[in-house]
């Protein structure tokens, strides 16, 4: 019996706090209940064992349902994409509902700046259309914001949020992702402003804006008698490891390419590329963002709806991270060891930023 026991702790591959706990109980219920009922015990002793039984499952569940690392929420809105200044300890979102891009400091939640008019779509300088991507670039001292709905990229100032120029595209583009040290941008496809899912990556030349190259095409053949095709809806770039996080919402993945080359290296979670649901917690179900801590070179994985939990990825293990703050995650950024997690309340579907403490 107790062989099995530590069989099952030591060895067991937990990937879930919830896993974990449950493979516990099960054990537990089936062994002590035996314990109890075939020992020779007085009454009165074999009650005071399932009172104290009781009480070891109501502390895993009183464990589970803790705050677990919850700070507080952040701001009452949520934000369809976020970026981190981190030199300025700016928490910059964007509100594609509202037409609008906000600035918070990082620190303690205070507005800072609001660019667009709030319900207002508009193609000038001052009104945004359906903007759906925001990127910090603190090395070239402005913001970007991708103004989707009308295909173009709008750059501000960090110093003081003042307009600078504004880039017409060709193309809808969605999330930015910096990739400092080859002095290029990324941005996922859309075939229409309305669409959050594409199947391409456009290549951007970093300074001035301008289209490098055939877009990145992410459906790609793994060896299979198919072609597979992605449904890329976040990207994150691992400057430390030299690669580029494709999150592939309809394959329940992420896909690996290298920076050096753009070459495909491989995936992590479903191996076989198949949307499935109850999958084990090493394996996303519905991702829909992903981010980097730059500090322990974790990968942060937000698994929508159904699972309601934050899955972290190391190059060892995969934890998945869930409590009662957790409903539909979404888009992801680290910030200092922390994680803000846009978030949608579950009894009035209102969106949320929460901010979670360090998970090193």
């Amino acid at each position: 019996m107790w062989s099995r026991f530590l069989k099952f702790t030591l060895g067991y591959n937990s990937n879930g706090i919830l896993m974990h706990f449950a493979g516990l109980i099960r054990w537990l219920s089936s062994n002590v209940k035996r314990a109890i009922f075939s020992c020779n015990l007085q009454f009165h002793k074999r009650l005071y064992l399932c009172y104290l039984f009781i009480i070891i499952i109501l502390g895993f569940v009183l464990l589970e349902r803790s705050p677990h690392n919850f700070i507080r929420e952040f701001y009452p809105d949520g934000f369809d994409a976020l970026s981190i200044c981190k030199q300025h300890e700016y928490l910059l979102g964007v509100d594609r509902e509202h037409h609008i891009v906000k600035a918070l400091k990082a620190v303690d939640g205070k507005e800072v700046a609001i660019l667009g008019k709030v319900l207002v779509a508009g193609d000038d300088n001052e009104h945004f259309k359906n903007p759906s991507g925001i990127l910090c670039d603190e090395q070239r001292s402005r913001i970007l914001v991708s103004d989707t709905g009308n295909k173009r990229i709008q750059v501000f100032s960090i110093s003081d949020f003042s307009f600078l120029k504004s880039v017409k595209t060709v193309e809808h583009y969605s999330v930015l992702a910096l990739d400092y040290e080859n002095n290029r941008i990324f941005s996922i496809l859309l075939e229409t402003p309305d669409d959050r899912i594409g199947s391409k990556i456009r290549i951007l030349d970093a300074e001035k804006l301008q289209i490098q190259g055939n877009p990145l095409d992410v459906s790609f053949s793994d060896g299979s008698s198919y072609e597979r095709k992605m449904f890329a809806v976040d990207l994150a770039v691992d400057a430390k490891q030299k690669k580029l996080l494709v999150l592939d919402f309809g394959n329940a993945r992420y896909d690996i390419f290298s920076l050096d080359d753009l070459r495909f290296e491989g995936v992590r979670g479903v191996p076989s590329g198949f949307y499935d649901y109850g999958l084990p917690a090493r394996h996303p179900n519905r991702p829909m963002g992903i981010a980097v801590d730059d500090i322990t070179g974790h990968i942060a994985v937000s698994d929508d709806a159904d699972m309601h939990r934050i899955q972290l990825f190391s190059s060892r293990k995969v934890e998945s991270l869930t409590n009662k703050y957790l409903f539909a995650p979404e888009r992801l950024a680290f910030f200092k060891g922390k994680l803000f997690v846009t978030d949608r309340d579950p009894k009035t579907g209102q969106k949320r930023l929460n901010l979670f403490g360090e998970y090193n």
